[in-house]
């Protein structure tokens, strides 16, 4: 008896935090503004609809009758659906954050060892690449067979780098910035290829979610209400 009459404190004042929590989800919903950017996606992400939607049963809920009208029973399955829709969207988002900071890793994560070995493979062999190719188009006397770095004074190498005109330098410069730019493109397929497979992974009820304690659906390991940010996305 005791623990019923709590449970329906509990939802009661569910409801009435219900009005911020839609608030809230209505900023979330919206991409997070970091450093003058969209933050990590665009504005038309089409995940957002994961949270649009269970915030907009959640509203509907609330706006047909009064608010004594709502049935707890109903508002708390819209919470914590909510509170599912919510880790669905941070484990897509997770999963594409993984595979930007170190391509493969998202894949890995959702059972795709052989995309995440080949995107691994590549984001190696272009850093690898790059460094190679820009060291060897360094003038020769900068290089290890007629300088060694690592045994000859620091004041000395520092001489034999500033001897050299910053026209020299362009060759090796030029295959550095085009390496960054195609390590950068590399991270934004290998991205994108582990969001779809983590999209897939939700929808097909691969991968399953438990709903969140009601009240307040935990949207990341800070627990916060739905203001967690990683990698300048709203989870």
């Amino acid at each position: 008896m005791k623990n019923s009459l709590l449970r329906r404190l509990t939802l009661s004042a569910a409801a009435s935090a219900a009005f911020f929590l839609i608030a809230i989800g209505g900023v979330a919903a919206q991409p997070t503004h970091m450093a003058g950017s969209h933050g990590w996606h665009h504005r038309t992400d089409p995940d957002r609809a994961l949270l649009t939607d269970a915030y907009g049963r959640l509203s509907a809920e609330l706006t047909t009758g009064t608010l004594g009208d709502v049935k707890l029973a109903d508002l708390e399955k819209s919470l914590q659906a909510i509170s599912v829709a919510r880790q669905k969207y941070a484990y897509i988002k997770r999963s594409e954050a993984l595979s930007f900071i170190a391509p493969g890793m998202g894949q890995f994560k959702n059972g795709a060892p052989l995309a995440g070995s080949l995107f691994l493979a590549g984001n190696i062999a272009v850093i690898g690449g790059t460094l190679f190719g820009a060291y060897a188009l360094l003038p020769s006397d900068l290089q290890l067979n007629n300088l060694n770095w690592f045994t000859t004074p620091y004041s000395s190498v520092e001489t034999a780098f500033e001897s050299h005109t910053f026209v020299q330098y362009l060759p090796s410069m030029g295959v550095m910035l085009g390496g960054m730019i195609v390590d950068h493109v590399l991270r934004l397929v290998s991205a994108n290829n582990a969001g779809a497979l983590a999209r897939e992974a939700v929808k097909s009820g691969k991968v399953t979610f438990e709903p969140a304690p009601v009240l307040v659906p935990l949207a990341g390991p800070n627990g916060r209400w739905g203001l967690g940010m990683g990698f300048g996305m709203r989870f």
